[in-house]
C-alpha cells in the first residue's frame, strides 16, 4: 500500500497538516485546509434543513459563553455530560427555555414528545 505525501490539491500530508478518517467505509487522508473546505461545503448544503434548530443551538452556545445560561445535571439521572433539550420549540424566547438531559435521556425525551406514526393516524 502506498502512502500519499500530498492531498489531491497538492498540499503536503505531514505532521499537524493531516486528517485521517473514513468515508463510506474507506479510509481517507487529507490536509487540514481541504478538510475545512469539505466541512464548510457540507454545512452550506444542509443549513436550510437545520433552520431554527441551528439558530437555537447558537443562542445556547452564546448564552453559555456569556454566562447568562449554565449547564445543569441531567434531569433524570444527574449525569454531568448533558445536551440542551427545547421542550417548547426553537423560536424566539423559547430557544433559551431548555431542560438538560444526558444523551440517552435526550433521545428518550424526543421519543416521548413525538408520537409514533400509527398513533398519529388514529
Amino acid at each position: 500500500m502506498t502512502t500519499e505525501t500530498h492531498c489531491r490539491h497538492g498540499h503536503p500530508l505531514e505532521g499537524d497538516n493531516i486528517r485521517v478518517g473514513f468515508t463510506k467505509g474507506r479510509p481517507y487522508r487529507m490536509c487540514v485546509a481541504c478538510k475545512r473546505r469539505r466541512n464548510q461545503a457540507y454545512q452550506r448544503r444542509h443549513r436550510a434543513e437545520w433552520g431554527t434548530e441551528l439558530k437555537a443551538w447558537k443562542v445556547i452556545e452564546r448564552g453559555l459563553h456569556r454566562g447568562y445560561l449554565s449547564k445543569g445535571p441531567c434531569q433524570v439521572c444527574g449525569a454531568t455530560r448533558v445536551h440542551a433539550h427545547h421542550p417548547n420549540g426553537y423560536d424566539g424566547v423559547a430557544a433559551l427555555d431548555v431542560v438538560w438531559f444526558c444523551p440517552r435521556h435526550h433521545v428518550d425525551a424526543h421519543r416521548v414528545s413525538q408520537p409514533a406514526d400509527n398513533e398519529a393516524a388514529e
